[in-house]
């Protein structure tokens, strides 16, 4: 049976020598090792807030409702126009870039990029033109920290609850925490249009230095910015006197 088996495995290899040899593909499993990725312990969360800048010389409120590691969303407001905003969150070395974009469907909308080193709060932020016909702006914006009134200085996050409903001898004021402020009056009644219903006019207000600066959107009534003074009666009831004396706002509550 030796013999046998010895004898056909000559003839095959004979054979196969005759014949010309066909490459063969070798399949050969490489093992690939997945990427290494550091973990990403950035609590996001805490980009959230209202932020409050000087955009070419008018204050400015970013407000950020949400942010992730990967998508951010919340509005803005400047001269008491809100605009939405929403875009994407980078982090990349430490340093995290926020970018949001208004919606576009104004003639000066744009996109903000808001850059955070570390764990600053207090980023540098950017605005492009989505026209590309008004000039880049450049300016840093600081988190506003709510906290509770003490009777002692005031900070910017104490104005709303003093004069969330507040008036003067023209109307009616509210001032939001988000920095939008309004303002409702009753014009002289117009002897033809027998205008009757109140007028509205918005803005956005900021405090620096124990004055409240409001930056009106344009209208008839009030220049902008006005600038209004702080005056304490004590240190649970105040009132905003306008720098040239000429208005006075007071909280409706005293």
């Amino acid at each position: 049976m030796m013999k046998t088996v010895f004898f056909l495995s000559a003839i095959l290899l004979f054979a196969s020598c005759q014949e010309e040899l066909e490459p063969i593909e070798v399949i050969k499993e490489v093992e690939i090792q997945p990427e290494m990725v550091a973990e990403d312990n950035f609590n996001y969360d805490t980009l959230q807030g209202i932020y409050s800048g000087d955009f070419a010389g008018s204050s400015i409120r970013i407000i950020v409702s949400y942010a992730s590691g990967s998508n951010a969303i919340g509005y803005n407001i400047h001269k008491g126009l809100q605009r939405n905003l929403s875009g994407k969150v980078l982090n990349s070395n430490d340093t995290i870039y926020m970018t949001l974009a208004e919606p576009g469907d104004h003639e000066y909308d744009g996109v903000f990029t808001l850059t955070f080193v570390g764990e600053d709060q207090n980023p540098s932020a950017m605005w492009v033109s989505n026209s590309g016909e008004i000039k880049a702006k450049f300016f840093s914006i600081s988190k506003l920290i709510k906290r509770r009134y003490d009777g002692g200085k005031l900070s910017e996050s104490d104005i709303p609850g003093f004069f969330d409903a507040s008036s003067d001898t023209l109307g009616d004021y509210s001032f939001s925490n988000d920095g939008f402020v309004s303002f409702k009056y009753y014009p002289e009644s117009d002897r033809e249009n027998r205008v009757e219903q109140y007028q509205k006019i918005k803005g956005t207000w900021s405090y620096k230095d124990e004055k409240v600066i409001i930056d009106w959107e344009k209208n008839k009534l009030f220049q902008s910015p006005e600038i209004f003074k702080i005056i304490k009666l004590d240190d649970y009831e105040l009132y905003l006197q306008k720098a040239d004396s000429s208005r006075t706002i007071w909280p409706m509550y005293m």
